[in-house]
């Protein structure tokens, strides 16, 4: 969950965009991703161009048969993450993250950039 995490960070994406992000809204040729309005909190549609890195974490996701989710549920790949478990995920590997890095001064410019996981 890592890659989600790091994926908004690259993007400016908030979670519940991430979360709900569909493989064909990447468009990795073009290196761009479409934020559909309808998982977007205020509705607003958009085209965002993708990082490097961003482009890198996308290309590492495996592809589950089925599922037009980036990030589908466990349980049922027809569907994305449930928001909950996406939030404890989420929470978990920024924690991870930030315990990986060894000085307390890179590790609280880290926390800054990785605002607390919410909706």
């Amino acid at each position: 969950m890592t890659t989600a995490l790091l994926l908004g960070r690259e993007t400016i994406s908030r979670n519940s965009s991430v979360r709900q992000l569909q493989w064909d809204d990447i468009d990795l040729r073009e290196e761009t991703v479409r934020w559909r309005g309808e998982f977007d909190k205020v509705g607003r549609e958009g085209l965002t161009p993708l990082s490097e890195e961003a482009i890198r974490l996308l290309k590492g996701i495996p592809r589950r048969l089925g599922s037009t989710w980036v990030f589908p549920s466990d349980t049922d790949p027809t569907q994305p993450t449930p928001r909950d478990t996406f939030q404890i995920w989420l929470r978990r590997a920024k924690e991870r993250l930030l315990a990986s890095f060894e000085g307390d001064e890179e590790r609280e410019r880290m926390r800054r950039r990785l605002p607390l996981c919410q909706d």
